[in-house]
């Protein structure tokens, strides 16, 4: 698991996995990061999506998230899905 979400809750969160020296920095820069709620702190943050995050950081933080989940998978799972991750990142230029 990657990412998830309360579908009841009034504000728009989502918790995402991240690299723990990451989870600090992000953090520290953004207050709408937060640690994750409910989740193992060390690994995990709460993005408090609102108009002032740009959509375009959110795509990066939910990527990171998503890379670190492959990363722990075996070797030829983690270099095809990386390879098609790339391979999309060709074609359309960007996260």
């Amino acid at each position: 698991m990657f990412l998830f979400t309360a579908l009841d809750s009034a504000e728009l969160m989502a918790n995402v996995k991240c690299d723990p020296n990451y989870a600090l920095e992000l953090r520290d820069a953004y207050s709408e990061v937060t640690p994750g709620y409910h989740c193992n702190k060390k690994h995990w943050n709460t993005l408090h999506i609102t108009p002032r995050l740009k959509d375009s950081l959110v795509r990066e933080w939910v990527l990171h998230s998503y890379c670190e989940v492959v990363k722990n998978l075996n070797k030829a799972k983690r270099e095809h899905i990386f390879k098609l991750l790339n391979e999309w990142k060709d074609l359309n230029g960007a996260w």
